[in-house]
């Protein structure tokens, strides 16, 4: 498999340190991925490598990192689980020589399962499993430190799927995370809700999302993958 992701943050205006305007500037990342995958049985594994490539305001930052997963599909029901380790890797050159980045290192385990007789598919993923506690801690709340349960759901997406037609597909998400980091404060505005559609066309799969962040503001995606076997066999 061979694939391009990449994701532009448009034009930003730029500030000094006196809140003075420096002028606007455009920003983004790209990803170059190689990846593959084999099925044993019951379990599928795969392994993506992929060299990234940051720019922001024209300073420029790189890393070589990788993906490696594997899923179990439950050979009589439609229900599957999966561990994937993400970006996994190191840096290769920084924005500055004293920039200090990382990678997001990030290990996921999640199932899916669809209940018979309806045309709905659940997903539930748990995320940033290396660290206990990821949950948002707002500066400007009184309340107390988060509790377990804020915890645990600070770790957890939910999705849902509306099956249309075997190649149509709607599909709805939540970050709880997400929600209470970018929630404004009179009101939830979306943040950490997620829409999108999936349409398959022979070989060739289109995926478009829209993710909300806060109210008035949201991020599009657009991906289109094909199966190369179904297209060398059309040959």
């Amino acid at each position: 498999m061979l694939g391009v992701q990449h994701m532009s943050y448009g034009t930003i205006q730029g500030y000094d340190l006196n809140g003075v305007e420096t002028g606007e500037f455009s920003s983004g990342e790209t990803a170059l991925i190689i990846g593959k995958s084999h099925r044993q049985g019951n379990f599928r594994f795969g392994i993506n490598l992929k060299g990234v490539f940051s720019n922001i305001a024209g300073y420029r930052a790189s890393a070589l990192m990788f993906d490696l997963g594997g899923v179990f599909i439950h050979p009589h029901k439609p229900f599957t689980a999966g561990l994937v380790i993400r970006n996994a890797g190191f840096v290769l050159s920084d924005y500055t020589s004293t920039s200090g980045s990382s990678v997001p290192l990030d290990v996921r385990a999640g199932i899916t399962f669809k209940p018979e007789h309806m045309p709905l598919r659940f997903s539930l993923t748990a995320f940033n499993l290396t660290q206990a506690d990821v949950s948002y801690d707002d500066p400007d709340d009184d309340e107390e430190k988060p509790g377990a349960l804020k915890k645990v759901l600070s770790h957890l997406s939910l999705g849902t799927e509306i099956l249309i037609h075997k190649n149509v597909t709607l599909m709805a998400g939540y970050n709880y995370l997400a929600h209470q980091a970018l929630k404004l404060p009179a009101g939830g505005g979306g943040a950490g809700v997620s829409l999108g559609a999936a349409v398959h066309v022979k070989a060739f799969e289109f995926v478009f999302s829209r993710s909300a962040y806060v109210a008035g503001s949201a991020g599009y995606s657009f991906t289109l993958s094909a199966d190369l076997n179904k297209l060398l066999k059309r040959r």
